[in-house]
């Protein structure tokens, strides 16, 4: 497989963070239904609890939809991978996790 243009990437962010990572799709304390744009990457700290490093308050994570780790040690994250923006609007957003 060739590997993804740099031209592709859309942003680029820095978190610092070791330990267990994962997204959420949408996030809402009222609304149990999809909320586009409160997407959320989420350290699992060993005691179980989550700390927050990419909230929607950064504008960033409209509809993540995946995340995997690259050959570089980047994650990369499927961001609006689904839903109703026209297609391709999807982007491959790459995260350079620092501890």
């Amino acid at each position: 497989m060739a590997p993804i243009p740099e031209s592709f990437f859309s942003r680029e962010i820095t978190a610092r963070t070791s330990g267990t990572i994962t997204i959420e799709t949408s996030y809402s304390t009222d609304d149990p239904g999809p909320e586009p744009g409160t997407g959320r990457l989420i350290r699992i700290l060993p005691n179980g609890k989550q700390k927050i490093l990419i909230d929607s308050k950064r504008g960033v994570l409209v509809v993540p939809t995946g995340i995997t780790f690259g050959p570089d040690g980047a994650l990369y994250i499927s961001n609006i991978g689904y839903g109703a923006p026209p297609v391709g609007a999807g982007q491959i957003l790459k995260v350079e996790l620092t501890d």
